[in-house]
């Protein structure tokens, strides 16, 4: 479903094993096919018991690590190159 800022959602539901309450859970995407995708898989871990039950955000879900690196890593550089400063070295410890 879009919802009006633009983003995809998709919604399922997960039996919580210590409380057994079904909770909903929703997912959320830039792309109807990116939501879709989430969904599956979220569907397939639910069916297999892989599923681990959150309560609350799940940021994992919500922007895959790998694009937090990278939005971390593009920010960073826009920031030391516009206060003319070269990105330090990690130090070995």
């Amino acid at each position: 479903m879009r919802r009006s800022d633009g983003r995809w959602d998709a919604r399922y539901t997960i039996r919580d094993p210590k409380t057994r309450l079904t909770l909903r859970k929703s997912l959320y995407g830039k792309t109807e096919q990116e939501v879709r995708a989430l969904l599956i898989e979220a569907l397939l871990g639910r069916r297999k018991g892989s599923l681990r039950v959150r309560r609350g955000r799940a940021p994992s879900l919500l922007l895959p690590v790998q694009r937090v690196e990278s939005l971390i890593d593009t920010n960073y550089r826009a920031a030391c190159s516009s206060w003319g400063i070269s990105r330090p070295q990690p130090t070995g410890t």
